[in-house]
């Protein structure tokens, strides 16, 4: 799962995200995600891809997606705006990676509009 996402984004920049390997992998996203950041199953490296992916593919996953990334990111950040370290995969046990991913994570309504959705 933890590529998924990159392989889904890039699928949707080079063919457009109507290809049938783009489609697959939103659907693998869709059913698949797990975001929990009380049961360490938060691991921001692949839900950095998967939410550029998800953002752009639009519509109900998205939209899915969404709401199970940003609610559980607001959620468990920290009064000084920081997230704390997992044990989950992809953590790295360290706190600025552990801030700076949920970070990029929620840029992507200001960084990465649906670049290829018209394709």
């Amino acid at each position: 799962f933890t590529l998924t996402g990159a392989g889904a984004l890039c699928f949707q920049q080079h063919k457009g995200i109507s290809h049938s390997k783009a489609r697959k992998g939103i659907a693998y996203i869709s059913a698949n995600t797990r975001f929990d950041f009380a049961a360490q199953q938060a691991n921001t490296y692949e839900h950095y891809y998967a939410s550029q992916a998800m953002i752009n593919h639009g519509g109900q996953p998205w939209q899915q997606y969404n709401a199970l990334m940003r609610d559980e990111l607001l959620q468990h950040q920290e009064q000084n705006g920081s997230w704390p370290t997992t044990t989950g995969p992809g953590s790295h046990r360290d706190p600025v990676y552990a801030t700076t991913m949920p970070t990029l994570m929620l840029e992507v309504y200001y960084r990465y509009l649906p670049g290829s959705a018209a394709q």
